[in-house]
């Protein structure tokens, strides 16, 4: 309940609106925006947690929107670079991170994150419909090797196509 909460976003449209949105949330005394590159932003404290939906698309073709490509294409911030800012901003003894990336991408993402002493504690793999392959991985990493990781699963949407249960429990507060 007391924490603080710093975003940080490279795009000034976007920044513009996180400070719009701040305003009119319930904390905006406890949430602070920043317009800077997260390869050069250098706070005075390091983090507890970071939470991260990086641009993870890997395509060779580029939106022809700049500030789309930027905010989706992983070329603008390769994953390798994100993991080692998060390093440098985290916690070095109980800062956890969070991120959400295709699910494709966890082995990978997960084998960079070991080279900076992140560890996997927690996944969560996001299919729309149970018969699918999942399409979104939820992943937790921590300082210390964790005795193990706990897996779970979200589905969203039924066969019927209504939200499930579990997913509806989660977005309950964001639906009318």
């Amino acid at each position: 309940p007391e924490a603080e909460i710093v975003g940080v976003e490279i795009h000034e449209p976007s920044y513009l609106q996180s400070l719009q949105n701040v305003a009119e949330s319930p904390f905006p005394h406890r949430v602070r925006i920043v317009c800077q590159d997260i390869r050069e932003y250098s706070p005075e404290e390091l983090f507890d947690h970071i939470l991260c939906n990086p641009p993870f698309y890997t395509q060779d073709i580029l939106p022809p929107d700049s500030a789309r490509s930027q905010a989706r294409n992983a070329s603008h911030l390769p994953l390798e670079e994100l993991i080692v800012c998060v390093s440098r901003l985290l916690n070095k003894e109980k800062g956890s991170f969070s991120v959400i990336l295709p699910y494709e991408s966890m082995a990978n993402f997960v084998a960079l994150c070991l080279r900076e002493a992140l560890y996997l504690s927690d996944v969560c793999t996001v299919r729309t419909v149970e018969r699918k392959a999942p399409k979104r991985v939820l992943l937790n990493f921590v300082r210390a090797v964790p005795d193990q990781t706990h897996t779970e699963m979200l589905v969203l949407q039924s066969e019927n196509g209504l939200r499930t249960p579990q997913y509806d429990f989660l977005t309950r507060e964001f639906y009318l």
